[in-house]
């Protein structure tokens, strides 16, 4: 259970005083308040900007990988067709074009 806070902070709760009193103790705990909201908004503000160029600088990473990946495929793929064109004449040359006798 938890202790009331005019009796946990006693004569130091804003609300034991007189209404000017009140007033001063709670417009100063929403200033302090405000205050620290804008300090956390930018604390996040900071942080999501911070995460962002972490995954920005991961993506062009990784993007590098990918095309350094992908040019050593298509470099494969012609060494590839380039051996399939080479044996497809060397058969195509081989064959005889001269009639068999029947």
């Amino acid at each position: 259970m938890t202790t009331p806070l005019a009796v946990r902070y006693g004569s130091n709760w804003p609300f034991a005083r007189d209404a000017s009193s009140q007033r001063e103790a709670v417009v100063a705990l929403l200033e302090d308040q405000l205050a620290g909201q804008a300090e956390a908004a930018q604390a996040i503000a900071t942080s999501n900007l911070e995460a962002a160029w972490i995954i920005e600088n991961a993506i062009g990473e990784m993007t590098s990988k990918v095309v350094e990946a992908v040019q050593l495929a298509k470099r494969e793929v012609v060494k590839a067709l380039d051996s399939l064109g080479d044996r497809l004449c060397s058969s195509l040359a081989s064959i005889s074009t001269e009639p068999v006798g029947c």
